[in-house]
C-alpha cells in the first residue's frame, strides 16, 4: 500500500549560502545539524534562520528549520513518512535524484518572508544526526496538530502563520486551524488529505484504504496516519476554518493512493474539489504532475504561497 505522501528518501545537496544559518533558540533548540559561529552570551529570545532540534515541555524533540524574515511566517507540513525535504529539495526529472535547493518551495518563500518546517516523530531519515523523539504508531490528526502547536510555541515563533500542508498534512493544518483560527493568516493546500475523502470513496474502497493502515505499524516508530480516529475531528475542525485566504492545489496525473488501485484516483481529487468549493477556496487544477507536487513544481507551489501571503499582508 502506497500512504500518499510516504515512503521518498531525500538525499540532497544544499545549493547556495542562504538557505539556514544555523544557531540556538534559547535551552528549546539543541542538537543543530549544521555548525555556525556560536554567539558570545545568552543567545536571542528568537532567531529568523535555524535547524536543529527543538525541546517540548513533555521532553521530547521535533527538528525543526527557519530560514527567511517577515510576516506572516509560512509554516509547512509534510505528509505521512515525509520529512522537511520534502519542502526544501527539488527533483532532477532525469536522475529522480533529490537536490536541497534554494529553487525548492522553501527557499523560494524565503526571499519573501520567514518560512519554517519540521520533521513529525517517525519521519526523520535513519541516518538523521538530529532525529524527532519516535512515538507509538498510530498517530492522529489531533496529536499532529497538538505537536504543531507545541514545537511552534517552544521555539517561540509567532502566529498567525500561513499553513502550507501536503497529504495527510492537511489533515494536520485543518485540524489545527479550526481549533486556533486566530492563528491562521491563510492555507495551502498541496494536493492533501482532506476530510471529504471518506465520502468520495465507496465504502468498500474506504475499508480497504483505512485496513491496510494498521499493517504498517512494525515497532520501528515510522510514522503511520489513523485515518479513522481522524476523520469526525477534522471534519468538525472543517466546520471552524477562518475566513482567509485559501488555495487548494491538486494532482492532474494518475498515481495509486492505496484505496484499491490507480482507478480511484479521481475520488482524491473530488474530495479537494469539493473542500475547496465549501471553503471558498482558489482551486489550482492544472498542475503537470502527480502526487509530490512540493518536489516536482516548487515554484508552482512557491507561488500560491507566496499570493496568500501577500494577501494576508494587505
Amino acid at each position: 500500500m502506497h500512504v500518499p505522501g510516504s515512503g521518498r528518501r531525500l538525499v540532497g545537496i544544499r545549493t547556495g549560502g542562504s538557505m539556514l544559518a544555523v544557531a540556538m533558540l534559547g535551552a528549546a533548540i539543541s542538537g543543530c545539524t549544521t555548525q555556525a559561529s556560536a554567539p558570545t552570551g545568552p543567545p536571542p529570545v528568537e532567531v529568523a534562520s535555524f535547524a536543529g532540534l527543538v525541546r517540548l515541555p513533555d521532553g521530547r524533540r521535533i527538528f525543526a528549520e527557519c530560514s527567511g524574515e517577515g510576516t506572516p511566517t509560512v509554516v509547512m507540513v509534510p505528509g505521512s513518512r515525509s520529512w522537511h525535504d520534502v519542502w526544501d529539495s527539488v527533483e532532477d526529472r532525469t536522475t529522480g535524484k533529490l537536490m536541497v535547493s534554494d529553487a525548492s518551495a522553501f527557499g523560494r518563500v524565503a526571499k519573501v518572508t520567514r518560512v519554517c518546517t519540521y520533521d513529525r516523530p517517525g519521519t526523520s531519515p535513519k541516518d538523521a544526526s538530529a532525529k524527532s523523539t519516535l512515538v507509538t504508531q498510530p498517530t492522529s490528526a489531533q496529536q499532529g496538530a497538538d505537536d504543531l502547536q507545541a514545537w511552534l510555541t517552544a521555539a517561540k515563533i509567532p502566529g498567525p502563520y500561513v499553513l502550507v500542508s501536503h497529504s495527510w498534512g492537511g489533515m494536520i493544518t485543518t485540524m489545527y486551524a479550526g481549533s486556533h483560527p486566530d492563528q491562521v493568516a491563510g492555507l495551502v493546500y498541496v494536493d492533501s488529505a482532506t476530510p471529504n475523502l471518506q465520502g468520495a470513496l465507496t465504502t468498500e474502497q474506504w475499508a480497504t484504504f483505512t485496513g491496510a493502515l494498521p499493517k504498517l505499524v512494525d515497532g520501528s516508530g515510522a510514522e503511520v496516519p489513523d485515518y479513522p480516529a481522524s476523520m469526525d475531528a477534522v471534519r468538525a475542525a472543517a466546520k471552524n476554518l477562518p475566513q482567509v485566504p485559501t488555495v487548494v492545489i491538486t494532482a492532474d496525473q494518475q498515481f495509486d493512493f492505496g484505496a484499491g488501485g490507480a482507478q480511484t484516483w479521481p475520488a482524491w481529487g473530488q474530495a479537494q474539489a469539493e473542500f475547496a468549493k465549501e471553503h471558498n477556496a482558489r482551486h489550482i487544477t492544472e498542475t503537470g504532475s502527480a502526487h509530490m507536487i512540493p518536489l516536482t513544481q516548487p515554484q508552482l507551489v512557491a507561488d500560491a504561497v507566496i499570493g496568500v501571503v501577500q494577501q494576508a499582508r494587505n
